[in-house]
């Protein structure tokens, strides 16, 4: 299992951890924490954009 990871505050102030996990082998490629991590800024793009609605 690998995870990346970022910091997110929201516009309250309160400080959250995003994270997204997935299944790997032995050793990890790095296309692959390439494109989990691109997926997670993403997702955390997304919620800043509601939370700034």
């Amino acid at each position: 299992m690998t995870a990346v990871a970022l910091p997110l505050r929201s516009p309250a102030g309160s400080l959250y951890a995003m994270n997204v996990s997935f299944p790997t082998a032995e050793e990890v490629s790095t296309d692959a924490i390439e494109a989990h991590a691109q997926l997670l800024l993403r997702l955390a793009a997304d919620l800043r954009r509601d939370w700034a609605r």
